[in-house]
């Protein structure tokens, strides 16, 4: 289902943008739905629930440099609704698992999502080639596959849910989404961060450094390197390198709080952290350390977490829900600063009331009904690609299941809030604290002192999976052996090898996918050992079955280090990285 944007305040601005490149300043008795962009800001309606009519157009010259350099800006025209953009910059985005090539298959990896072949995502930057172009005071515009996304409205209710919360988040819209003459589907449109207008709208100022944090990069020294920097003019890392070198300097037996205090914006970090937690958003900070942003302003020297890379939300159980949903005090993780206020009672009760804050707040705005009506504009053309490109039976699933946790999640989080103030919980009725020792606190069979089973299960709290020696260390499946003991890389090896087998090889984004779930499903295993290595030959990357290196998922593209200790390579939902071959992890075994 198309569907046409009416004529409004949005339409006729984008007239104007056409003739002038740039809008005046709108009609302030005009709606106003976010309190930090400013009386009637037309991009509320331009981010509002419309399906709006995108077409790009790239020469075959353009084209070339996007096959050669997806992540650079080639130039390109662009039309949004009724207005045209003539050169504009246009680049590819995306992660693993959601970045598609230019021409490039959907991937396979994200096969629970929607989209055609060569659904690539891009990031338009109006202002890029000719300068004072921008749509409504948007100088960039990102523009969202969702290839991971089967309900195509994760995006839009996370950043809103965000945003409600007083967290500064973008704004989210939708789009049908034409390139070269090719309807590519249905895509997100999502507020870029390091738009100037949005720094000043939240932060009175765009002269502060905006970063972007992915999968291994934190707050500490040895990640500094990893972080893009999307604004400011330092590029010199030093704040980060000063506010990691702070959080160095707490002791093991001292509440990091007040130095958290000194350098973050705690109470904001807290209702950051508790949306994500909320949403399910396990690939986040909260959980993963991964896909989040942090503004570092230069008028009060404080840090503040901006939501990103909101694509995978609201699921039910497992890894892919998030943390906060199993039983036990299995939920202490994330990075480094979420760590850290779990070690302060003060940070904790802070968490507790952003939770209780955030269920006044998805009563107040009505987030059920929001959510309805996003499925209902979008869900049509959603289930169009699923039924051409994906999984129509999972798209219907997921769809109700959004709806289904933002009725459940309050309810299952309250459970566990205790724990957070002090309390405790047993839930079980088996007199062992959930909040403390008992590991499962909704199975009276699990919990410490308990009769270790060979079945798979830390049986009796101890965090060691079948302790008996006679119980066997790996999962058959298939061609796959699913090992959960922790071992060096070189052990590892050696233990599959008297299996019959060595450690597994990956030549596929379907393979990839086999490998790594039931390991973080069944074990918590979120990096486990897989045969690649270049123990012979630095940088020269080799399977241990002798099978050819014909697929690599790296993280960030390439691997990671080029120091000669780090030779091994672990597998996760991320994608792959090398580390030290010393280092224990679980493995998966593969075919004979």
């Amino acid at each position: 289902m198309r569907v046409r944007p009416s004529t409004s305040l949005a339409a006729a601005a984008f007239i104007l943008i056409a003739c002038s490149g740039s809008v005046p300043a709108a009609d302030p008795d005009a709606g106003d739905t976010d309190p930090d962009a400013g009386p009637g800001d037309p991009l509320d309606d331009f981010f509002g629930l419309e399906l709006h009519d995108i077409r790009i157009q790239l020469d075959p010259d353009a084209v070339d440099d996007l096959i050669a350099a997806p992540r650079e800006y080639t130039h390109g025209a662009i039309e949004i609704d009724d207005a045209a953009f003539e050169d504009v910059g246009v680049r590819l985005k995306g992660g693993a698992g959601s970045f598609v090539p230019w021409g490039g298959d959907y991937p396979e990896i994200s096969g629970d999502g929607n989209g055609n072949p060569g659904k690539s995502a891009f990031i338009v930057d109006f202002n890029h080639w000719v300068k004072g172009v921008d749509l409504m005071g948007l100088e960039k515009l990102t523009m969202n596959n969702l290839v991971q996304d089967p309900t195509c409205v994760h995006e839009y209710l996370g950043y809103t849910l965000f945003r409600e919360s007083g967290i500064p988040a973008s704004r989210s819209g939708f789009a049908i989404v034409t390139v070269n003459g090719e309807e590519k589907g249905i895509y997100a449109l999502v507020e870029t961060p390091d738009n100037d207008e949005f720094l000043e709208a939240h932060f009175g100022s765009d002269d502060g450094n905006l970063y972007e944090g992915e999968y291994g990069t934190d707050f500490s020294g040895e990640t500094i390197d990893g972080w893009d920097q999307d604004n400011g003019d330092d590029e010199s890392r030093a704040d980060l390198i000063a506010v990691a070198a702070a959080l160095d300097g707490i002791g093991d037996d001292e509440d990091p709080m007040p130095t958290l205090e000194d350098h973050f914006d705690m109470e904001g970090y807290a209702a950051f952290a508790a949306a994500e937690i909320f949403l399910g958003h396990w690939d986040g900070y909260a959980q993963s350390a991964n896909n989040f942003a942090v503004y570092h302003n230069p008028e009060d020297g404080m840090w503040t977490f901006l939501p990103w890379g909101l694509d995978q939300l609201f699921e039910h159980e497992g890894p892919y829900a998030g943390i906060m949903t199993d039983p036990g005090p299995v939920w202490e993780s994330g990075g480094r600063i979420q760590r850290l206020c779990f070690r302060s009672a003060e940070c904790r009760a802070l968490l507790a009331e952003a939770f209780e804050d955030l269920f006044q707040t998805i009563a107040e705005i009505g987030y059920a009904q929001t959510a309805q009506a996003a499925l209902d504009l979008v869900g049509d053309q959603a289930m169009l690609e699923a039924t051409a490109h994906g999984d129509p039976e999972l798209t219907e699933v997921t769809m109700a299941r959004v709806l289904d946790r933002i009725d459940t999640r309050p309810e299952e989080i309250s459970g566990w809030l205790p724990c957070l103030t002090g309390g405790s919980i047993d839930h079980d009725e088996d007199s062992f604290d959930g909040c403390t020792s008992d590991c499962d606190d909704l199975n009276p069979e699990r919990h410490p002192g308990a009769e270790e089973m060979c079945n798979f299960v830390d049986d009796d709290c101890n965090g060691v999976i079948d302790d008996p020696t006679e119980c066997p260390k790996c999962m058959e499946e298939g061609d796959l052996s699913y090992c959960f003991e922790a071992l060096s890389w070189a052990d590892a090896e050696q233990a599959c090898v008297d299996l019959g087998r060595h450690l597994a090889s990956i030549h596929s984004d379907q393979e990839q996918e086999s490998a790594v779930w039931p390991m973080v499903e069944m074990f918590g295993a979120w990096e486990s050992w897989i045969g690649l290595n270049d123990i012979d030959a630095e940088g020269d990357f080799a399977w241990t079955d002798g099978t050819a290196l014909d697929f690599e998922p790296w993280i960030g593209g390439t691997p990671w280090s080029e120091t000669p200790e780090c030779d091994c390579v672990v597998n996760s939902p991320e994608g792959w990285r090398d580390v030290p071959c010393e280092e224990p992890r679980s493995f998966v075994c593969g075919g004979p």
